[in-house]
């Protein structure tokens, strides 16, 4: 479980303890402070859990608008153009095995999670086991963007 998922129940629980604690303090019953404890708790729950919820939403919103702008910047190329793969700084190739992205960038080894694209550091080389299954292509300057 991730903290977004344990944090309100931290909350109800911590929340419930001090709520409890508070109404004993100031004289109520165990029985009338377990209930207003309870009874607060819930309403902390329900509005952490609503918040935390509205968080993660815009996160995620705002990585998959980054991830679609990505994919809309890249420039897809023809692998047989670039003979050997020389480095390049701006150049990558996806598995789309796997999905992949891995740079050619040969400053250290790398490998997509099925090993379908490697590159090699040592020997400057890039390994495609399929080459149907995998794309080269660079990132084209943004659109509305002077080069």
């Amino acid at each position: 479980m991730t903290i977004i998922e344990l944090f309100p129940w931290l909350v109800l629980i911590g929340g419930s303890i001090l709520a409890g604690t508070y109404f004993f303090h100031k004289g109520a019953s165990a029985g009338h402070a377990a209930f207003f404890a309870a009874i607060i708790s819930l309403v902390i729950f329900s509005r952490t859990f609503r918040l935390l919820r509205l968080v993660a939403d815009l996160w995620e919103r705002s990585r998959n608008r980054a991830e679609q702008q990505e994919y809309a910047n890249r420039q897809y190329l023809d692998p047989d153009d670039f003979g050997d793969h020389s480095a390049a700084a701006n150049r990558f190739y996806e598995c789309t095995i796997c999905g992949n992205v891995i740079s050619v960038s040969f400053a250290k080894d790398a490998a997509c999670k099925c090993r379908n694209v490697s590159v090699s550091s040592g020997a400057h080389k890039v390994l495609i086991r399929d080459k149907t299954k995998a794309k080269l292509f660079s990132h084209s300057p943004r659109a509305g963007v002077a080069t």
